[in-house]
């Protein structure tokens, strides 16, 4: 069986780990759904956030 090791710390890993147990950074051996896990709120909260910045430059008194 082929030993798999983390790329950022160096620690072992099970061959089928999305994220190293220690550092949790990602591996490549992750599955086709990891995508899927990541957040989509940060990104609706920075589009928000980009909006308003544009808006209030807009508005405000110069």
């Amino acid at each position: 069986m082929e030993k798999h090791y983390c790329s950022h710390c160096g620690n072992e890993i099970e061959p089928d780990a999305g994220s190293c147990p220690v550092c949790n950074a990602p591996t490549r051996f992750h599955g086709k759904d990891w995508q899927k896990k990541t957040p989509r709120n940060f990104i609706y909260f920075f589009i928000a956030l980009v909006i308003f910045s544009f808006l209030f430059m807009m508005i405000a008194p110069r």
